[in-house]
């Protein structure tokens, strides 16, 4: 009886948390991509002139390692094409280093199946955030 009651309590919060996270899902991705600024144009091979806001950035890249994986269940297609326009920012991007290696550590939870990073992971991460902000890496 304790087990199934526990398992009945478990679904039901479960149910609970995804009804009152179902209508957030476009709004989040809507934010996610307006921190990214405008989408190329396609063809477009130049870097855009739009520069991602460092400290917006790192708090989407925090948010989209707690919730990523509801997003993935839940907008699998939006998240996909999220993840797309973060490697091209990488990429093509004129942004500021700390706004690249943010969007890096977004790639690889999404790698990784938002599971946690490794203590070395993210050691790594925090001393390269370190040297970018005292200017030790450009």
């Amino acid at each position: 009886l304790s087990h199934s009651l526990s398992l009945s309590l478990t679904l039901s919060l479960s149910l609970f948390v995804w009804q009152v996270f179902k209508p957030l899902v476009g709004p989040v991705f809507d934010c996610f991509n307006l921190i990214l600024g405008p989408e190329q144009e396609d063809g477009e091979d130049t870097a855009p002139e739009f520069e991602v806001n460092e400290d917006a950035c790192e708090n989407m890249s925090i948010q989209l390692q707690s919730i990523g994986r509801l997003l993935q269940e839940h907008g699998e297609e939006r998240l996909t094409s999220l993840m797309d326009r973060i490697r091209t920012c990488i990429i093509n991007s004129r942004s500021p280093a700390r706004v690249r290696c943010c969007l890096l550590e977004v790639v690889e939870a999404f790698a990784r199946g938002w599971d946690s990073a490794s203590s070395h992971t993210t050691q790594f991460y925090c001393d390269t955030a370190v040297g970018i902000i005292s200017g030790l890496i450009l």
